[in-house]
C-alpha cells in the first residue's frame, strides 16, 4: 500500500471499502478476528479529522475460556459458524474475491499446541455466518460488509468506526443473530423508570451492522444514527469535526449502558486485600458495579501503574480499568527536511536539497534557512506541496514544520523563487504554473514549474500564448501559431471541485473565484497558482523535450539521506516500550510514602499491563504541543511500523510467576482494522479500513 497511512506502515495491504461522501464514495471499513488487531490515527479539530491512531487487536487465549457461553450457545442453535472463510453457495468470482481477505493458518505452540487464527485485511470477519434458510441466495449476490457508508456533513469520524465495529466478528454476531435484543428487553424492564431510556443508539447502530452485513445498506439509516447520536450528545450536533477515538469510547459506553446485566447474586463478604490479584479484582469491581456487559467482556482490561520511593524503595500501586490504551509516540529533536529548489532563472534550473531543522520549528525558519543557503530573498520564496497532479497545498509562514510529510520524494516539497514584488504594476497578478500531462484518469507533471507576472486585464487567448512562450525553448516554431487552445488552465483553490479558467470570458483573471484563491495563496505574499493540463496526445505533438528541466542533487544530500535513513520511522514495539518506561516525576509531583511518611522528590513512576482484553484497541497519540515560537499545536507523522500478524505483548505486561503470567504469554494479536487520519492539523479525512 506504499506509505497509506500517515504514521504508519505495514508490509501488508488491507483492503479497503470507501466512505461515501457527499460528492464522492471514500470510506473504508475494518473487520475483526480472533485473534487480531486494530489501529486508529490521532484527531486534529477539523474533518481532515483529528487525528486519531488505534490500534485493536483481538486476542486469542491458547488454553482459552469463552466467559460468554450462555451467547455462543444461542448463537450456534440459530446460526451455523463456519471456519472455511467462504460462504456456502457463493460463486467462484465471490471465493477468490475473498480468498486475498480471509487466510486460515494452523500455527503451533514450543508444546505443540495448536492455535487456529484467521487474518483479514479490511473485510468481513473470520467466522462466515451462514443461515441456513437464504445463505445460498445472499451469497450469490454480495459479499457483506464491503460498502461504504454516507459522509452526512464531516461525519468521517463517524463512519470510520461504524466501519471497524461492523467488522469486529464477535459483537457483530450478537447483532446478526438477534441477541442484543433480549438484553435490550431485560434493560427496559430493570430501568423502566429511568428517564430517556430508549437505547436508541445501541438499535441505531445495530440497524447499520445488520444493513451492511446483508447488503442493505441505505443513507437514510447513517442519517438517522447520526441524528440519534445527536440527540444524546450535544457536541455531536451540527457538522463539526471531531476526533474518532473520542467517538468510539463514547459509543462503546453507550452501548455498554443498554446492554449490561445486573450481577444478582448475594455479595460475599469483603475479603481482606493480601494480593496483587486481590487488589487488581477489587479495582475491577468497583469500576464495573455489580453490573457487566457484552462490551466490557471483550474490550476492557487492566492497568498497573506504580510509584516507587527513591529513597526506601516502598512500591505503591493502584488498577485501572480501559478500553483503550493510549501510546506515545519516539520523537527526534531534529529532523530532515527535503525539497526541490525550482531558480527563476539558472541552467540548472531544479535543485533537490535538504536541510536539518529543529521538529519545533516553523516554515517561517525553513524560509530564513533556503534564503542564507541560496541567496535568494525571503519574500521571494514560495513553499508548497505537488503531487502527480499538480500542486496540493501551500504552507504559511506560521505553520510548524510537523505539518509538511516527512519524505524524501522529488516530488513533493517545493521552494520556488518568485521574481522581484517592487517589479509588479498596478493590476498585475504574481502567477506559480506547473504543467500536467493527461492520459485517461491519469495525470504526470513534467518540466519546471514556473512564476510569472500577468495583467488581470488579459484574455484567455493571452494567457495561452504568454505560457507558451515561457516554454518556447522546447516548443517546435509551427505549435506557436496555433489559434486553437492546445490546453487548459485549473485554478488551485484548496477545494475538492476543478475550477478552469473559461475561455469565453473577456477577462478571466477579474472573476471573484480568482480572489478566494490568491487569499488561500497568501505566502509570502498573495498570488495566483494554475495548473496547465495537456491532453497527452497534444503533448508530446508540440514539445520537442519530453521532459525538459530535469532534477539534479545537492553534492549533500546523499549524506543526509544516510544520517536520517531510520530516524523518522518507529514501531509499534517502539511505542510499547515508551508506554511502559520507568518515569521520574519532577520536583512539582512530589509523591508522599506511606513508609517514610514524608514527600520524596524522584519519585519512579511505571505503568504495565495487568491484563488484556479480547480486543485491545489502541490509540497512538499524534497531537504534540510546539513552543518554538508560540504554543500551538501540531500532528506528529512519524511513520508506525506494525506487524500484521502474531502481536505478542508478553515482554509489557507485568512479569508475575503464577497462572495469570501463563495466560498473558498466550495472548496474541492479528491486526484487522484501521481507523486513520489522513492530513494535518488544518485539513483531512478519517477512513475506516
Amino acid at each position: 500500500m506504499g506509505d497509506p497511512l500517515p504514521g504508519l506502515r505495514h508490509d501488508r495491504k488491507l483492503d479497503e471499502n470507501h466512505d461515501s461522501d457527499s460528492e464522492s464514495e471514500d470510506t473504508l471499513p475494518g473487520t475483526a478476528v480472533k485473534k487480531s488487531f486494530k489501529t486508529t490515527d490521532h484527531l486534529t479539530s477539523n474533518d481532515n479529522g483529528g487525528t486519531a491512531d488505534y490500534v485493536t487487536p483481538s486476542k486469542i487465549k491458547k488454553q482459552k475460556t469463552h466467559k460468554l457461553g450462555t451467547i455462543v450457545k444461542k448463537m450456534k442453535q440459530r446460526w451455523n459458524f463456519r471456519s472455511s472463510g467462504v460462504v456456502k453457495g457463493a460463486s467462484s468470482s465471490n471465493n477468490d474475491a475473498r480468498n486475498d481477505v480471509q487466510n486460515e493458518n494452523s500455527q503451533s505452540d514450543s508444546r505443540g499446541n495448536t492455535t487456529r487464527t484467521r487474518v483479514l485485511g479490511g473485510r468481513p470477519p473470520v467466522d462466515d455466518i451462514e443461515r441456513t434458510d437464504n445463505a445460498n441466495q445472499l451469497a450469490s449476490v454480495f459479499t457483506p460488509c464491503l460498502q461504504g457508508i454516507k459522509n452526512h456533513g464531516n461525519t468521517c469520524f463517524m463512519n470510520s468506526v461504524v466501519q471497524c465495529l461492523s467488522n469486529t466478528d464477535i459483537l457483530a454476531k450478537l447483532i446478526l443473530t438477534d441477541i442484543y435484543k433480549s438484553l435490550l428487553r431485560n434493560h427496559h424492564r430493570n430501568h423502566r423508570k429511568t428517564p430517556n431510556n430508549n437505547c436508541d443508539v445501541t438499535e441505531q447502530f445495530a440497524n447499520i451492522v445488520k444493513s451492511l452485513w446483508l447488503g442493505e445498506y441505505k443513507s437514510e439509516l447513517s442519517k438517522a444514527f447520526k441524528e440519534v447520536i445527536g440527540g444524546h450528545a450535544e457536541q455531536y450536533q451540527g457538522y463539526s469535526q471531531h476526533d474518532c477515538q473520542e467517538f468510539l469510547l463514547w459509543l462503546l459506553d453507550h452501548i455498554h449502558q443498554d446492554l449490561k446485566t445486573e450481577d444478582r447474586t448475594p455479595k460475599q463478604p469483603r475479603k481482606k486485600i493480601t494480593t496483587e490479584d486481590d487488589k487488581a479484582s477489587e479495582a475491577l469491581a468497583n469500576h464495573n458495579g455489580s453490573s457487566t456487559s457484552y462490551i466490557y467482556e471483550i474490550f476492557q482490561g487492566l492497568f498497573r501503574s506504580s510509584l516507587t520511593c527513591p529513597h526506601c524503595g516502598k512500591e505503591s500501586s493502584t488498577f485501572d480499568p480501559y478500553l483503550c490504551l493510549e501510546l506515545p509516540i519516539p520523537q527526534c529533536k531534529i529532523r530532515p527536511i527535503y525539497l526541490t529548489l525550482v531558480y527563476l532563472d539558472n541552467a540548472n534550473k531544479q535543485l533537490y536539497t535538504g536541510f536539518e531543522m529543529l521538529v519545533d520549528d516553523t516554515v517561517a525558519e525553513l524560509r530564513q534557512r533556503v534564503s542564507q543557503e541560496y541567496h535568494i530573498p525571503p519574500d521571494q520564496i514560495a513553499f508548497c506541496e505537488m503531487k502527480k497532479d499538480g500542486f496540493q497545498c501551500c504552507y504559511k509562514d506560521s505553520q510548524s514544520l510537523i505539518d509538511i510529510p516527512e519524505t524524501k520524494d522529488h516530488a513533493s516539497l517545493y521552494a520556488i523563487e518568485l521574481p522581484y514584488w517592487g517589479d509588479l504594476q498596478q493590476h498585475e497578478l504574481m502567477v506559480l504554473a506547473v504543467n500536467t500531462s493527461k492520459n485517461g484518469k491519469n495525470s504526470e507533471r513534467f518540466g519546471s514549474p514556473m512564476a510569472f507576472s500577468l495583467q488581470r486585464d488579459c484574455s484567455f487567448s493571452e494567457i495561452h500564448d504568454f505560457i507558451l512562450n515561457q516554454m518556447s525553448d522546447f516548443i517546435r516554431r509551427e505549435a506557436l501559431g496555433r489559434r486553437d487552445f492546445l490546453f487548459q488552465l485549473r485554478l488551485f483553490d484548496g477545494l475538492a471541485n476543478k475550477k478552469y479558467l473559461k475561455e469565453d470570458v473577456e477577462m478571466p483573471l477579474y472573476v471573484e473565484t480568482i480572489d478566494r484563491a490568491m487569499i488561500l495563496n497568501g505566502s509570502p505574499k498573495p498570488h495566483l497558482k494554475l495548473v496547465v493540463e495537456w491532453d497527452d496526445k497534444t503533448k508530446n505533438s508540440v514539445l520537442t523535450v519530453p521532459n525538459y528541466h530535469p532534477v539534479y542533487n545537492e553534492s549533500h544530500i546523499s549524506d543526509l539521506e544516510k544520517k536520517f535513513k531510520n530516524s523518522m520511522s518507529a514501531s509499534l514495539d517502539d511505542c510499547f516500550q515508551l508506554f511502559t518506561k520507568d518515569e521520574k516525576l519532577c520536583d512539582d509531583d512530589a509523591w508522599k510514602c506511606p513508609s517514610c511518611k514524608k514527600l520524596q522528590q524522584g519519585t519512579i513512576k511505571k505503568f504495565n499491563l495487568w491484563s488484556l482484553p479480547e480486543i485491545l484497541v489502541v490509540h497512538l497519540k499524534r497531537f504534540k504541543q510546539a513552543t518554538s515560537t508560540r504554543i500551538h499545536n501540531t500532528k506528529l507523522n512519524t511513520f508506525i511500523e506494525f506487524p500484521m500478524n502474531d502481536l505478542v505483548l508478553t515482554q509489557h505486561a507485568l512479569k508475575k510467576s503464577g497462572s495469570r503470567s501463563q495466560e498473558i504469554n498466550n495472548e496474541v494479536y492479528d491486526l484487522y482494522g484501521v481507523c486513520n487520519h489522513y492530513g494535518s492539523m488544518s485539513g483531512g479525512h478519517y477512513t475506516g479500513k
